[in-house]
């Protein structure tokens, strides 16, 4: 069976993040100073970095998983690192929340 791209969030996995937006995100919204936030996407997403910037190589690429989150003011977003966030473990597994 196929691996979609991007791995789902659960409604645990909102709820953890919620929870850490209200607990680290305490002046809001760094550019607005708004304070509703939206998780947006359903999945965790991978930011890629290359080693050489603008080179196309067999090198090795490094792969970051994100948490997109929008402020409902302004439409700022932020990415969050899912492993830090506890919605993924280092091996790249979705936790249970």
């Amino acid at each position: 069976m196929e691996r979609p791209v991007g791995d789902l969030l659960t409604p645990q996995h909102n709820a953890l993040i919620a929870a850490k937006m209200k607990e680290h995100a305490k002046n809001g919204c760094p550019l607005c100073h708004g304070e509703s936030w939206t998780i947006a996407s359903d999945r965790v997403l991978v930011l890629a970095e290359r080693p050489t910037p603008g080179l196309i190589t067999s090198a090795p690429v490094v792969f970051i998983p994100v948490v997109p989150v929008v402020c409902n003011t302004c439409s700022f977003q932020m990415h969050f690192n899912a492993i830090a966030l506890g919605v993924m473990d280092k091996e790249g597994q979705m936790t249970h929340g």
